[in-house]
């Protein structure tokens, strides 16, 4: 998702602080199709770290979670030396991700935490590649950066498989999500299960295309 030269800025006001600001908005045409399966937008305040999808507008207590020592906790985990290489941080998305939990909107949760593994691998691998990294001082984050990847990745299944436990009936974008998030815990036989359900529901040429990726992935496991 190396897309910041794709980004407009957009004014608006924080549903929180009420600060006006200029946030970025995605021409989401850059995606590829797997990646609009989990892709949000997610903008943070400047003011106040409120992390939203919609920045103008709160849900249920936010403002107050926005508050709480677990909220800011999250804020202050920022990777400096990341933030130097790379501007989208996973962060933010983790920050979201505490918000939906509490408000029990798990879909939303289970995607941001998959989005926080994307960022979290981008983040990374973007420092190694600059002229920033020494191995012998940063071996030691790069390793913490796995570990947080794989603790990212079982929590956005976990939530994800909480969310399509709640409907009634699953659309063929569920079970692709599901298969795509066991795939990336390495869970084959359920990644394989899904993708069948997927399979049997006519698919159009774009999931075709995920399809095929999310393949392609559970053979390398």
């Amino acid at each position: 998702m190396q897309f910041e030269d794709k980004l407009t800025y957009e004014k608006k006001e924080c549903g929180v602080c009420h600060f006006n600001w200029y946030y970025p908005e995605l021409n989401e045409e850059v995606l590829t199709p797997i990646e609009r399966l989990f892709y949000l937008q997610v903008s943070i305040c400047p003011y106040c770290k409120y992390c939203s999808d919609n920045i103008e507008q709160t849900e249920g207590n936010e403002a107050e979670l926005t508050k709480s020592k677990e909220y800011l906790s999250i804020i202050k985990s920022q990777n400096d030396k990341y933030a130097l290489v790379c501007h989208r941080e996973a962060y933010i998305y983790l920050a979201f991700a505490y918000l939906k939990t509490k408000l029990n909107e798990y879909d939303l949760a289970g995607k941001a935490y998959l989005e926080s593994a994307e960022l979290e691998e981008m983040q990374y691998k973007a420092y190694m590649q600059s002229g920033l990294y020494k191995p012998q001082y940063d071996d030691k984050m790069i390793k913490e950066s796995k570990e947080k990847i794989k603790e990212y990745l079982a929590l956005g299944l976990e939530y994800i498989i909480k969310a399509t436990n709640n409907l009634s009936q699953l659309d063929i974008k569920d079970y692709l999500l599901l298969s795509y998030a066991y795939a990336k815990n390495l869970q084959k036989e359920q990644a394989l299960k899904n993708l069948s359900e997927a399979l049997k529901m006519n698919p159009s040429s774009e999931f075709i295309e995920i399809i095929q990726t999310i393949n392609s992935m559970i053979k390398e496991i």
